[in-house]
């Protein structure tokens, strides 16, 4: 049996029975984590559940599997579960987390994103615009960072015409060998600001990516763009309406699949 102390946030809860939940962790020093927990308020752990809590947790290791002995709370985002759009936004970079950071890696750039991002979404006066500063950056963390210095195959400055390939994951300039390359592919017009914006964004210090200046026409074109990007990376929408339906059939599912393992393994 082993047990650790470290700070995390929870990106999701699922709830099985009237008693228990399961929690997936993203730690500071441990990376993804799942945990088994305790709810009701007897627990003494109701709060900790919640999801997007950031929390020192106290965690036992049992069987390769982790359970939650207590802990306590940093911040709760209580901003986040007050407005729907907030709670849509956060809900969207939990999920991207999810999709792509496997059990057991800890990356540095992703939990301090994190901290950043649900702190912005938990005032933000405009959580569609902050959702998309947030998910641009993530995937850059990730490894995805769109190529925008110039033609991501010919390397040839760029002017006037900013067309993103989907494909290739960068601008391309108007050569027939550099569109050939790209057969088949679709593109995003940009313009010449908010191609500053979204360097910006993959490569300023976290504390000012949130507080960059944007145009309303701007901030409508980074969210067509970053919906777009993500839909043609992972082959999945992250638009309001999918990523709560997808969180219903997550829910679902994985109620039948661990609830009877992980509530005899609590007992």
């Amino acid at each position: 049996m082993g047990k650790i102390i470290d700070k995390a946030f929870v990106l999701r809860r699922v709830r099985y029975g009237e008693q228990a939940c399961l929690l997936e962790l993203y730690t500071k020093h441990y990376g993804r984590l799942t945990a088994g927990s305790r709810l009701g308020k007897k627990s003494g752990k109701s709060a900790l559940n919640n999801p997007f809590t950031f929390a020192e947790f106290d965690l036992r290791k049992r069987a390769d599997r982790y359970y939650v002995d207590g802990g306590t709370i940093i911040e709760a985002f209580s901003g986040l579960q007050e407005d729907v759009e907030r709670l849509t936004a956060a809900s969207l970079l939990a999920e991207l987390v999810l999709d792509n950071v496997r059990e057991g890696l800890s990356d540095q750039g992703i939990y301090e994103l994190l901290a950043y991002s649900f702190y912005a979404l938990s005032r933000s006066s405009n959580p569609r615009l902050d959702a998309s500063i947030a998910a641009l950056r993530l995937l850059s963390e990730l490894g995805f960072k769109p190529w925008l210095e110039d033609c991501v195959v010919c390397h040839q400055p760029l002017e006037d015409r900013l067309d993103f390939s989907f494909a290739r994951g960068g601008l391309l300039c108007l050569d027939s060998n550099c569109r050939g390359l790209s057969y088949g592919s679709s593109y995003f017009s940009l313009n010449q600001s908010l191609r500053l914006i979204c360097q910006e964004i993959c490569a300023a210090p976290l504390q000012r990516i949130f507080n960059l200046q944007i145009t309303a026409k701007d901030s409508k074109i980074l969210g067509e763009f970053v919906d777009r990007y993500l839909q043609e990376l992972f082959g999945k929408s992250y638009r309001k309406d999918s990523l709560l339906s997808e969180f219903e059939r997550f829910t679902e599912a994985a109620h039948e699949a661990l609830a009877g393992r992980a509530k005899k393994e609590l007992e």
